[in-house]
């Protein structure tokens, strides 16, 4: 996943989509939707087309010419007479320095010959080589590119004679591949691009003669092994390759269109069967020479990694609009007709354009999915967090309640021993504060309650939220936030609005009551935010393909290496790039609203205390029975 769409891919595939929304040759570009593409506005195309051969041209002008620069642009399609060169250049077959050019081509092509002299020319000595030769014999002479059916090109024998000593050379140069059926359709590519520098390919071949052929025969056949070599890994093996890609193809059907996935099951539509032919021949088949051309443009721009990119363009291909609706009404044979034969007949460029930007679209839809798991995890272990704070809180809570009834006891212990020197005094004044003591020890008593009932409260909130977040209950983030600090806020009244008449001590013992609860509901208001947050992440609503666009935008891709990756470490990695980016941004607008909430109740708070202090301050303190007796 993470290799099939490299930083520069994705620009260039926003530069498309880009162009067909602001050109109007599409009038919209929701996937959901079946339209066509317009008439196309020759005087909009011819201006694009313009302006990308200036840019080729002024780049290819460079002594030293800049490799990335040529990618991005090539990306987006190279113009006819450019290509030739930009896809020798991409595929390395020619140094970036234009001196060397020629010394390069000189020096390559007459290796080939030498392969050709030791392969081709000497008799075969094994069975094995012998049954190779008959395969390509037998292959070469129905390759027909889609569109040159009548054309003198492949009326003759001259390609033929080439493709058959490219394949037959190239098979015994690389026996852990070596040749099967189809690959013939690759290398004939070549061959009319290469071509085509010197003829017109659907004209006569007067102009064709045997030092052309040499030239384009020898830069066809290093091509098309430096092309192999980037797939060498899918075709090993060749029945576990293509049965590994097919099985990432409907894998990718089914998140993008489950209704079609499921009614090809049903109907026993192997993906193997009709996706064979598109993965050996990167889907030349499919279209007319110019639009296979036009998508090899992307995937030879694309770098060594683009047969992952090539899935996508399959799942792309395969869940066009306006083909699923027949699709799901076909039954098996029929489908299998219908993929092999696709009705592409009628397509322009702008499809092949509006194809790439869909299998980017697909690979949206799995990025989310993937980002959406790697927050489940999140909330689980969440979760766990939790339920260690709430075992930490709990023993901070007893704490404060033991270092309270600590307090209550060492004031009542005072007021004895006051009593007890007070005793000799006068009886009746023994009696009385004997009864303020009293009063003390139950205005005491009653905090306590008051304490262990909000810590009660605030606890049963957390396992609620808990519970909610366990059992999936997504619901707004606005009324999680207005419920929850409504309810601790109704907590943190009830310790203030105590009817019992307060002393002293009792002023002492609930201001330091008062302190400890702001603590407590800061600390659950930081763990509202968190529940929030994970909350949001795991809306089905909240995490949708246009964020994970704007998130991958906002990622320093040029900084990330997954080419020296595994697909499978590479594709973990990007998921937690987005993973993390994306909890950053949810992170950050949360807290700033929960900030604001803090203040606001903090502010609410301190104008209580005050209040309370206040009304404190102002009542006439009470005569004392003993002073006044003495009087």
């Amino acid at each position: 996943m993470a290799l099939a769409f490299p930083p520069h891919a994705i620009q260039a595939i926003l530069e498309i989509e880009g162009n067909l929304l602001n050109n109007r040759l599409f009038q919209n570009l929701d996937e959901e939707l079946n339209l066509q593409p317009q008439s196309l506005r020759e005087s909009r195309v011819q201006k694009i087309s313009t302006n990308r051969y200036s840019k080729f041209k002024k780049i290819l002008q460079n002594p030293i010419i800049d490799l990335e620069e040529l990618r991005t642009l090539s990306w987006g399609g190279i113009p006819t007479d450019h290509r030739p060169l930009v896809w020798k250049l991409l595929l390395n077959y020619l140094p970036l320095e234009q001196k060397n050019h020629n010394k390069v081509l000189f020096d390559k092509r007459n290796q080939y010959k030498q392969l050709v002299n030791k392969f081709y020319h000497t008799p075969t000595t094994t069975a094995a080589d012998e049954k190779i030769l008959n395969q390509v014999r037998l292959d070469v002479p129905r390759t027909i590119p889609k569109g040159f059916n009548n054309t003198t090109l492949f009326k003759s024998a001259i390609l033929h004679n080439c493709l058959e000593r490219i394949l037959y050379v190239w098979s015994l140069s690389n026996p852990l591949i070596s040749y099967f059926q189809g690959l013939n359709d690759i290398p004939a590519q070549y061959l009319l691009v290469f071509l085509s520098q010197y003829i017109h390919l659907w004209g006569d071949l007067k102009d064709l003669n045997d030092d052309i052929l040499e030239k384009v025969e020898a830069d066809t056949f290093w091509c098309f092994s430096l092309m192999m070599n980037n797939l060498k890994n899918r075709f090993i093996d060749f029945g576990e390759g293509i049965q590994r890609m097919s099985e990432r193809l409907k894998e990718l059907v089914k998140l993008k269109d489950p209704g079609l996935s499921d009614h090809l099951e049903e109907e026993r539509c192997d993906f193997v069967l009709f996706s064979i032919r598109w993965m050996i021949c990167l889907l030349c088949r499919e279209f007319d020479y110019p639009l296979s051309t036009r998508l090899w443009d992307s995937y030879i721009a694309h770098g060594p990694n683009f047969g992952h990119f090539h899935i996508y363009i399959c799942a792309a291909l395969i869940t066009t609009s306006e083909w699923v609706t027949h699709l799901k009404q076909k039954e098996f044979s029929d489908a299998i007709v219908f993929l092999q034969h696709l009705p592409t007949n009628t397509w322009n460029i702008c499809h092949i354009d509006y194809l790439l930007v869909r299998a980017y679209k697909i690979f949206l839809l799995e990025v989310k999915s993937l980002v959406k798991n790697s927050l489940n995890s999140l909330i689980i272990n969440n979760n766990n967090n939790n339920n260690n704070n709430n075992n930490n809180n709990n023993n901070n809570n007893n704490n404060n309640n033991n270092n309270n009834n600590n307090n209550n006891n060492n004031n009542n212990n005072n007021n004895n021993n006051n009593n007890n020197n007070n005793n000799n005094t006068d009886n009746s004044i023994d009696n009385n504060t004997d009864n303020n003591t009293d009063n003390n020890t139950e205005n005491n008593t009653d905090n306590n309650n008051i304490n262990n009932n909000i810590n009660n409260n605030i606890d049963n909130i957390k396992n609620k939220q808990e519970n909610d977040v366990n059992n999936n209950i997504i619901v707004n983030n606005n009324l999680i936030l207005n419920s929850q600090m409504k309810e601790i806020h109704n907590l943190y009244k009830k310790t203030i609005e105590n009817p019992v008449e307060e002393n002293e001590n009792s002023v002492m013992i609930k201001s330091s009551n008062i302190n400890s609860q702001q603590q407590i509901f800061k600390q659950s208001i930081q763990q509202i935010h968190q529940q929030v947050l994970v909350s949001s992440l795991s809306n089905e609503n909240m995490i949708n393909v246009e964020m994970i666009e704007k998130v991958l935008e906002i990622i320093p891709m040029n900084l990330l290496d997954f080419s020296v990756l595994s697909p499978e470490d590479a594709d973990k990695e990007l998921v937690k790039h987005v993973t993390m980016h994306l909890v950053l941004i949810m992170a950050t607008l949360l807290l700033t609203s929960v900030v604001l909430l803090i203040v606001i109740i903090t502010s609410t708070l301190t104008i209580t205390s005050m209040e309370f202090y206040n009304n404190n301050s102002n009542k006439p303190p009470k005569k004392n029975n003993l002073n006044h007796d003495l009087d």
